[in-house]
């Protein structure tokens, strides 16, 4: 409720508005919101929603967070705990993602579709995946069916 209240009440002069809201609605599971939001951060640059300031350089910060938004809202990656976690929520129409991580000097290799999440680490780690612990050997990779 809060959400819809502000979103009209927005004028998203910041390119990193849509960012933040993309996160909110994915937060109280508004897929479609977030997706949108997402997509109009993803392209500000390119189609200039700022009307005319893209001539004078790239917005990094968004960018940045358009990657961020990608780990937290899709991939459900949260560095913020004792353990990394992994609750992924991917979209519909994505098939898979990958990326890397390093977490507390592991780095973490990740492979996630709707059907299963492939993890590897070099070394020895317990992490959460969809709220459970998960033990990682050093080097192996492990799959997770969803």
């Amino acid at each position: 409720k809060n959400l819809k209240y502000y979103l009209a009440r927005t004028s998203h002069g910041s390119s990193l508005s849509r960012v933040v809201h993309a996160q909110l609605a994915n937060i109280i599971n508004d897929e479609k919101l977030s997706w949108e939001m997402y997509q109009e951060a993803l392209g500000s640059d390119y189609v200039d929603i700022q009307g005319g300031t893209t001539g004078e350089g790239i917005h990094s910060g968004v960018m940045a967070s358009t990657v961020m938004v990608t780990l937290t809202n899709y991939a459900g990656l949260n560095l913020h705990q004792d353990l990394l976690e992994l609750n992924p929520q991917l979209p519909k129409h994505w098939k898979n993602m990958n990326f890397h991580t390093t977490f507390r000097g592991i780095k973490y290799h990740f492979h996630i579709s709707h059907e299963e999440i492939n993890a590897k680490a070099d070394a020895d780690a317990v992490l959460k995946i969809n709220k459970k612990n998960v033990s990682l050997e050093k080097n192996k990779t492990i799959t997770i069916r969803l």
